[in-house]
C-alpha cells in the first residue's frame, strides 16, 4: 500500500476551508458574547470526524473514506484514509 503525506490541490482546498468555517464560527460567538479566550478555546479544541467526502459529483462515505482532525493546544493534527480505489489507496497525514 503506497501512502503519501501531505495535502494536495482539492484536498488542501477543502482542509483549509474546514478549518476556515471552524474558526469563523468561533469569532461569531465570540463576538456575540464576548466570550473568553478560554471559552472560544473550549469550543474549538476537539476532534473532528469526516462525515462524507465529494469527489467527481459523487458523495463518498467511510468505510471508503475516513478521516480524523484534531485540534488541541493550538495545534492541529490530521488523518485522512481514501480506500475508494482498490489499487490507489492513499494515506494523507500532517500536523501544524
Amino acid at each position: 500500500m503506497e501512502q503519501k503525506c501531505g495535502l494536495h490541490g482539492k484536498e488542501r482546498a477543502v482542509f483549509r476551508f474546514l478549518v476556515a468555517m471552524s474558526l469563523a464560527s468561533c469569532v461569531a460567538v465570540a463576538q456575540a458574547q464576548e466570550a473568553t479566550v478560554e471559552a472560544i478555546k473550549a469550543r474549538i479544541e476537539g476532534v473532528y470526524v469526516l462525515q462524507e467526502w465529494h469527489r467527481n459529483g459523487e458523495v463518498v462515505r467511510p468505510p471508503l473514506v475516513d478521516g480524523r482532525t484534531v485540534l488541541l493546544n493550538g495545534r492541529i493534527m490530521y488523518m485522512i484514509h481514501d480506500r475508494e480505489q482498490e489499487t490507489n489507496k492513499r494515506t494523507i497525514a500532517g500536523f501544524g
